[in-house]
Protein backbone atom coordinates (compact mmCIF):
# COMPACT_ATOMS: atom_id res chain seq x y z
CA UNK A 1 0.00 0.00 0.00
CA UNK A 2 0.94 3.14 -1.02
CA UNK A 3 0.83 5.92 1.94
CA UNK A 4 0.42 9.46 0.38
CA UNK A 5 -0.59 12.49 2.29
CA UNK A 6 -3.57 15.12 1.07
CA UNK A 7 -2.64 17.93 4.20
CA UNK A 8 -1.71 17.43 7.57
CA UNK A 9 1.88 16.51 9.02
CA UNK A 10 3.33 13.03 8.09
CA UNK A 11 4.30 11.56 11.45
CA UNK A 12 7.05 8.65 9.37
CA UNK A 13 8.82 11.54 7.54
CA UNK A 14 7.43 15.18 9.61
CA UNK A 15 7.08 16.85 6.11
CA UNK A 16 3.97 19.12 6.88
CA UNK A 17 1.47 18.93 3.69
CA UNK A 18 -1.02 21.65 5.54
CA UNK A 19 -0.67 23.96 3.27
CA UNK A 20 -2.36 21.93 0.41
CA UNK A 21 -5.88 21.98 2.22
CA UNK A 22 -6.54 25.53 1.20
CA UNK A 23 -5.52 24.85 -2.23
CA UNK A 24 -7.97 21.88 -1.88
CA UNK A 25 -10.84 24.10 -0.65
CA UNK A 26 -10.16 26.57 -3.81
CA UNK A 27 -10.46 23.95 -6.50
CA UNK A 28 -13.51 22.77 -4.59
CA UNK A 29 -14.90 26.35 -4.71
CA UNK A 30 -13.80 26.55 -8.94
CA UNK A 31 -15.28 23.05 -9.93
CA UNK A 32 -18.85 23.98 -7.91
CA UNK A 33 -18.85 26.64 -10.30
CA UNK A 34 -17.91 24.69 -13.53
CA UNK A 35 -19.91 22.11 -12.98
CA UNK A 36 -23.04 23.57 -11.92
CA UNK A 37 -22.86 22.20 -8.53
CA UNK A 38 -23.59 22.89 -4.65
CA UNK A 39 -21.20 22.03 -2.29
CA UNK A 40 -23.16 20.70 1.21
CA UNK A 41 -20.27 19.78 3.07
CA UNK A 42 -16.93 18.74 3.08
CA UNK A 43 -14.52 16.92 5.01
CA UNK A 44 -10.41 17.01 4.11
CA UNK A 45 -8.39 14.95 6.23
CA UNK A 46 -4.60 13.59 5.98
CA UNK A 47 -5.13 11.36 3.14
CA UNK A 48 -8.32 11.60 1.57
CA UNK A 49 -11.66 13.99 1.08
CA UNK A 50 -15.67 13.47 1.53
CA UNK A 51 -18.18 15.59 -0.13
CA UNK A 52 -21.49 15.97 0.18
CA UNK A 53 -22.63 17.54 -3.28
CA UNK A 54 -26.08 18.53 -5.00
CA UNK A 55 -26.72 19.26 -8.97
CA UNK A 56 -27.96 22.60 -9.41
CA UNK A 57 -30.33 22.13 -12.08
CA UNK A 58 -31.57 25.01 -12.59
CA UNK A 59 -28.60 26.77 -13.51
CA UNK A 60 -27.31 23.79 -15.55
CA UNK A 61 -30.55 23.98 -17.36
CA UNK A 62 -29.55 27.45 -18.06
CA UNK A 63 -27.03 26.65 -19.68
CA UNK A 64 -26.60 26.42 -23.74
CA UNK A 65 -24.31 23.85 -25.63
CA UNK A 66 -21.79 27.31 -26.09
CA UNK A 67 -21.62 28.13 -22.64
CA UNK A 68 -20.76 24.12 -21.52
CA UNK A 69 -17.96 23.98 -23.92
CA UNK A 70 -16.53 27.62 -22.51
CA UNK A 71 -16.94 26.73 -18.72
CA UNK A 72 -15.75 23.06 -19.74
CA UNK A 73 -12.31 24.74 -21.24
CA UNK A 74 -11.41 26.85 -18.35
CA UNK A 75 -11.29 24.06 -15.89
CA UNK A 76 -7.49 22.69 -15.86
Amino acid sequence: MRRAFLCGEDRLTGNDYSHRKAWVLERLALLSEIFTIDLGAYAVMANHYHLVVRLDTQRAAGLSGFGVAVLGSTWK
